[in-house]
């Protein structure tokens, strides 16, 4: 007995292929300027600077988390019961790109000025950034979802990536370089100040693009929940889908494990006696590892499943922390003999 077709809805969807296009350049133009800003060498090295202190970047990553994660846990309840997304996401860019601009005024003119007020506003910029992804993310997956199919999303996402990766390498890695060296010709921190300035232009262009995109038909939810409702279903399906409760854990490890690597780069500038400019040593470093572990994990992905990339991408994260651990204590141990 030949077995049944599953119904595959999201196949179903039919390929708008301008929407595929300004996809893919939205996310390479994104990860140019997300890599001129990098959250784990420049923005650690800017906080330090300005407060001379380790907790400061700790609470700078915080700052950017709660804003982002906290947003999407309160707007997805609006966002369901909203039938066009695009004019959200226009709007929400426009909202990032003037926080961007603060935070971009604020280091330009920060030389001169008291760094923590400085660093007050570089910290509420990054927090209305990060309220603007959280919820401009929530619309894109929404009509990223509407208009590719599913059976073209990993080419969507690679190409997204990949060329992202690329461009990175190209242009964001020696933009840090430039405008972290000595020579530069800008003071701190002004010079960061350039380096989002760069960013916002990067983001700027990306978000404008994507703002170009044909939304498809919409399909929202014709109840609105309260959010008393809202959190009541969603605490149901994690406690009768084992798989998601699963999955929420090891992303909710995963994601305090990864606010270690922020202070690689701080490490290396106090006990190594690095330069700032170092950090787009990093930026390459980890953007060409990317490039090659899209190409791994891809294969892994369709030889064995996701489930085997998952749990291989995990155990090297566990031997990255290791490695670096014992090359810290190692350093440490060094300096002091």
């Amino acid at each position: 007995m030949v077995a049944a077709p599953k119904d595959r809805t999201d196949v179903a969807v039919p390929l708008m292929r301008r929407n595929f296009v300004l996809n893919v350049i939205n996310g390479a133009l994104s990860m140019v300027g997300g890599r001129a800003i990098d959250g784990d060498t420049v923005i650690p090295l800017l906080v330090r600077g300005l407060s001379g202190a380790e907790w400061a970047v700790g609470l700078a990553v915080a700052v950017q988390q709660i804003g982002r994660v906290a947003t999407q846990v309160f707007a997805a309840r609006a966002m369901d019961h909203t039938e066009n997304k695009a004019p959200v996401y226009r709007w929400y860019s426009v909202a990032r790109v003037l926080a961007l601009l603060g935070v971009t005024g604020a280091l330009l003119l920060g030389p001169g000025h008291n760094p923590l007020v400085v660093l007050t506003a570089v910290l509420v910029g990054l927090f209305v950034l990060m309220l603007g992804n959280g919820i401009s993310e929530l619309a894109w997956i929404d009509i990223t979802a509407r208009s590719v199919p599913s059976d073209r999303r990993g080419s969507l996402m690679i190409g997204r990536r990949l060329i992202g990766l690329i461009l990175a390498v190209i242009i964001a890695a020696p933009a840090v370089d430039w405008f972290l060296r000595p020579g530069s010709g800008y003071e701190f921190p002004a010079n960061y100040g350039m380096l989002f300035l760069f960013s916002t232009a990067a983001w700027g262009a990306a978000w404008t693009v994507f703002s170009f995109v044909k939304e498809p038909p919409p399909h929202a939810a014709t109840r609105r929940l309260t959010m008393r409702q809202h959190f009541v279903r969603g605490l149901r399906i994690v406690r009768r889908d084992d798989n998601y409760r699963r999955l929420l854990l090891q992303r909710l490890l995963t994601g305090i494990a990864c606010a270690a690597p922020p202070f690689f780069i701080t490490f290396g500038s106090k006990v190594l006696g690095l330069e700032a400019r170092s950090a787009a040593v990093f930026i390459t470093v980890r953007t060409i590892s990317e490039m090659v572990a899209s190409v791994v994990f891809g294969r892994i992905s369709d030889r064995v499943g996701n489930r085997a990339v998952i749990v291989v991408a995990n155990w090297l994260t566990l031997a990255t922390f290791a490695v670096a651990a014992a090359s810290a204590a190692s350093a440490t141990w060094g300096a002091q003999i």
